[in-house]
């Protein structure tokens, strides 16, 4: 599904990629931006199999995050700050977390509170706070087995403690096998949350 999506913004550049409410990027935009990324992900050792907490409010960069997660080989999960913290604190637990992506603006993701979220990690995960920056060319991406993850859902814990439930490259490529990724729509759109 990455190779798809890449060779339909080296397609379409200037198309419209992603929509949420407001804000949109050209496909250009989303490659570059999840380039540079997925370059920040390598460069802090994000590799095959482990996963990126994508600790943000619904925008065009958390689409940016996740591209990027799965550009660098690893698998992007989705809390944002609103989630209890008990459930954030257990995903962390139950993870090989291997950075958390956050937004240094927003009161409610400060490097320090990110700092105290992510100790309850097996392993102490690099903090990233983003930005956009779609300046920079864009790299190779690593190559990447189709079993390895490609992001991470969490139960809310009904029963019990919060789970995290993998979804393999493979799963997702099943799921959007019959999906048009020929430039005519934008990847991800969504108009209100």
């Amino acid at each position: 599904v990455l190779a798809q999506i890449l060779t339909v913004c080296r397609r379409h550049p200037d198309r419209v990629a992603v929509v949420v409410g407001s804000e949109q990027l050209t496909y250009r935009e989303l490659d570059r931006a999840s380039a540079s990324l997925s370059r920040r992900l390598s460069a802090a050792g994000v590799g095959i199999g482990q996963i990126v907490l994508v600790h943000r409010r619904q925008s065009v960069h958390t689409v940016v995050a996740m591209m990027a997660a799965l550009r660098a080989g690893g698998a992007w999960c989705v809390l944002e700050p609103a989630h209890p913290r008990e459930q954030m604190e257990t995903t962390l637990a139950d993870i090989d977390c291997g950075a958390i992506i956050f937004d240094a603006d927003d009161p409610a993701t400060t490097p320090e509170s990110m700092a105290a979220l992510s100790r309850h990690s097996r392993t102490p995960p690099v903090l990233i706070g983003d930005h956009i920056d779609d300046t920079q060319p864009t790299g190779p991406d690593v190559s990447v087995p189709p079993g390895a993850p490609a992001y991470v859902v969490t139960t809310s814990g009904t029963t019990g403690v919060p789970k995290a439930v993998v979804v393999t490259r493979a799963n997702v490529a099943e799921m959007v096998a019959g999906r048009d990724y020929s430039g005519n729509a934008p990847v991800v759109a969504f108009s209100a949350f």
